[in-house]
């Protein structure tokens, strides 16, 4: 057997032990800067999810809590909206503009509304959010009006105008307004105005903390965290929808199932796949995700978008497609926001008896920048 004097062992852990400190000094972890400077051409690539994952490693180093903020506004485009057979944008002097040709008596009084950071076209009106954090409506529709019906359901959604009416410091919001409205806060809580919910479901959603995104769908509400973990609370769908094992999400959309995009650029589903609205596990480089109760729609690092195939029952075609920042997945149409601040839109819904809108007068439309500083 071979073997070596105690002196001889020594010496060999030693040189072990220097030989390790002198090659981790070459190999040690990429400082914050180095790791801010990835982030930042990862940014000037258009790279976000991938800029987005580096970011959330920084915290509060330089801007980096800043620059997440920007890029989650940028993808998650809440200022365009598919509002079901109509269309509506925010400008770039912070109005809102709609492209619609239903009833006139539908989405009027857009004009009253100003300084606006986000909006939704779930119902029969617009509803906005402003920079300051309010949650406005063009809605007619008082909480004394329906008061006077006296029944359960006019007396929920009272409950529903009366919340939202008092909401503040909201950062974002998703609204079926005024039958229900779900928003998250800026430091990270949920408030819902959601008559469908139960008392669980209430109490359930009010414990969720570090939101900084959130998601409404068919029968669940979904939260995006600080840490790229997801919260889901199911109280309606025929269905599951597990997200305990999701980790590096950096944005959420829910139609009829629920769609994550992660830091790497692939996308992930959960919910029932009907029409084939969760395969997108072979996307790649999407930066930006939209889906709705038949199809998902991801748009693409280079501004062209991808679809699964459940829109071509809705004779949605994106193939030519090109130079688009922000999408949104509806019933009937897509529509996608060009980076020129014009509007394109694919689909049809004149078979449910009102024509499709027309956004080729839309214009001079609010598209966001990353600013660096």
């Amino acid at each position: 057997m071979w073997k070596t004097s105690p002196k001889k062992t020594t010496l060999c852990l030693c040189l072990i032990l220097i030989f390790n400190l002198v090659t981790g000094c070459f190999f040690s972890k990429k400082s914050n800067e180095e790791l801010y400077t990835e982030a930042i051409n990862h940014i000037k690539e258009k790279a976000y999810p991938q800029a987005m994952g580096i970011l959330m490693k920084l915290g509060d180093y330089k801007d980096s809590e800043n620059l997440l903020e920007q890029i989650r506004y940028l993808i998650e485009g809440s200022y365009i909206c598919n509002g079901t057979w109509a269309v509506g944008a925010i400008t770039k002097d912070g109005r809102v503009q709609i492209a619609y040709k239903g009833d006139n008596n539908k989405y009027t009084g857009t004009e009253s509304l100003n300084n606006i950071k986000a909006i939704c076209m779930g119902g029969n009106s617009v509803e906005a959010l402003t920079k300051d954090g309010k949650v406005i409506t063009t809605s007619t529709i008082s909480k004394e009006a329906l008061l006077n019906f006296k029944s359960d359901i006019t007396r929920e959604i009272a409950n529903v105008i009366e919340e939202v009416s008092s909401w503040d410091n909201i950062k974002a919001f998703k609204a079926n307004y005024p039958q229900s409205a779900v928003a998250v806060t800026n430091d990270g809580f949920v408030y819902t105005a959601y008559p469908f919910l139960g008392k669980k479901d209430v109490k359930a959603i009010s414990k969720w903390k570090n939101i900084v995104s959130i998601a409404d769908g068919m029968g669940y509400i979904a939260g995006l965290k600080k840490n790229g973990t997801v919260e889901c609370r199911v109280f309606s769908y025929p269905g599951k929808i597990k997200t305990s094992k999701w980790k590096n999400i950096v944005s959420i959309s829910a139609g009829g199932d629920l769609i994550g995009l992660k830091k790497d650029g692939t996308v992930v589903s959960a919910g029932t796949n009907k029409f084939g609205r969760g395969e997108v596990s072979t996307w790649k480089d999407i930066i930006a995700i939209s889906s709705c109760d038949i199809y998902t729609m991801g748009l693409k690092r280079d501004g062209t978008v991808v679809i699964t195939e459940g829109a071509t029952e809705r004779k949605i075609d994106v193939s030519d497609w090109t130079d688009i920042v922000a999408i949104a997945a509806g019933e009937y149409f897509a529509i996608g926001l060009k980076s020129d601040g014009t509007m394109v839109l694919s689909g049809d819904c004149s078979p449910s008896g009102i024509e499709t809108p027309d956004v080729l007068n839309m214009k001079d439309l609010f598209v966001p920048e990353i600013i660096i500083n």
